[in-house]
């Protein structure tokens, strides 16, 4: 596994050698998968850990370790080659890598497993959750990804909620240092070439005015904007979603 991660991370240094920010994913890691796969139970047993989750949180942060020494191993190698082309490259080992939040960033348990000088953390946490301000006082950097107002393939399948533009826009990044800034999510497991559009626009739009200027207006003070936005996006040949009956449109700040 690890030879084949090698290779792969090979192929992704070269062809982006010149933005070593790496995303290395990390989220959703189930512990009951892992108790019930033999192979990773007998090599606990056979290195005498065993099934809770602190020895799986060590048996990860081991997987972790490796995949960042791999991707080190690539940034350097890539960064020789530009030398030898280039004459001028410059070793980039250190190069901050992200992680999405999980058990192994538990505010609990992260300085254990994860250098903050290496790591970002992108949290995926809902609103009410805190897990972020605990982070940003740990020293971590972050990019948020408000789950219950920045995901926007919510509200399509299963029990989850639509969020509307004006809840994407008034959603606020924590305050303070080390917020890098954010990122909306569309996942795509119900979306298709023919839906995207529609699911990400004009609603990452507002999420891009709070990332971009994070302005002290709420939704309703940026609706006629939103409304000349999307007609624009139409312009250019995107197919956004409507946002409000036409009726609202034609008569700004009139529906609630």
């Amino acid at each position: 596994m690890y030879a084949v991660l090698q290779d792969i991370y090979y192929d992704l240094a070269h062809i982006n050698k010149d933005e070593m920010v790496f995303h290395m994913g990390g989220d959703e890691v189930f512990f009951g998968c892992w108790n019930a796969t033999e192979e990773i139970v007998n090599f606990l047993i056979d290195h005498g850990m065993g099934q809770n989750e602190t020895d799986f949180l060590m048996l990860w942060s081991e997987f972790q370790d490796t995949a960042l020494r791999l991707w080190d191993n690539a940034i350097n190698v890539a960064n020789l080659n530009r030398t030898d082309t280039l004459g001028n490259g410059e070793g980039r080992s250190a190069s901050p890598v992200i992680l999405w939040s999980s058990h192994l960033t538990d505010p609990l348990v992260i300085e254990q497993f994860l250098s903050r000088e290496r790591y970002v953390i992108q949290t995926w946490v809902p609103s009410t959750n805190n897990i972020p301000q605990q982070l940003q006082k740990l020293g971590y950097k972050l990019i948020v990804s408000t789950k219950d107002a920045w995901y926007l393939d919510h509200g399509f399948w299963g029990i989850t909620t639509y969020y509307n533009w004006k809840k994407v826009y008034d959603n606020q990044l924590p305050k303070g240092n080390g917020i890098l800034g954010g990122e909306v999510c569309v996942w795509t497991e119900y979306i298709d070439a023919y839906s995207l559009d529609g699911r990400t626009w004009p609603r990452a739009a507002a999420a891009a005015e709070r990332l971009w200027s994070n302005p002290n207006t709420k939704a309703s003070q940026a609706e006629s904007r939103f409304f000349r936005h999307r007609d624009r996006l139409i312009s250019r040949g995107i197919q956004p979603e409507a946002i409000a009956p036409g009726w609202c449109q034609q008569n700004e700040g009139q529906c609630h």
